[in-house]
């Protein structure tokens, strides 16, 4: 097995999806879920990236679970397809591990800087949020969607995750 392999998010997800038992469309659907809507598989992309992984031995179709469907394949991930993800699981945690160590004492010299501009947004995004009575429920939802993205923000900035 190669050592140096590196899978784009698409495989990446694919894989992952792969440990049930899955169809094409399934497949599509799941990575679009896993990679909240950031990877939107194409039926040729997705269908030449499996011919691949089967080749590679990573992935086996296996017998439709789907009766009613006996044309329909389905996919499963193989011992070796796994070692593969899981090896870019430790590759990718790697990644993250270096940027924190690098960036990590940045950004906490930075926090003073940013606490009292934080502390300001955040008393008007409450303002925001609480004055909503007249806002529709997904403007709402909106509000409260980039409020709290915005207190992940802060937690990042301060160092808490």
């Amino acid at each position: 097995m190669n050592e140096n392999i590196t899978l784009t998010e698409a495989v990446y997800y694919i894989l992952l999806s792969l440990t049930e038992p899955m169809h094409g469309y399934g497949i599509m659907q799941n990575v679009t879920k896993l990679s909240n809507n950031r990877v939107n598989l194409a039926a040729g992309t997705l269908y030449g990236a499996l011919t691949t992984m089967q080749e590679r031995s990573w992935i086996e179709a296996v017998p439709s679970s789907d009766e009613s469907n006996s044309r329909r394949k389905e996919y499963k991930i193989t011992p070796t397809g796994e070692a593969i993800v899981k090896k870019e699981l430790v590759r990718l945690r790697e990644l993250v591990n270096n940027g924190e160590h690098i960036l990590e004492p940045a950004l906490v010299g930075s926090n003073a800087e940013f606490a009292c501009d934080f502390s300001r947004i955040e008393e008007r995004m409450t303002q925001r949020t609480e004055g909503a009575q007249g806002m529709s429920d997904e403007d709402r939802r909106k509000k409260c969607a980039e409020k709290r993205r915005f207190s992940l923000s802060k937690q990042v900035l301060r160092g808490d995750i």
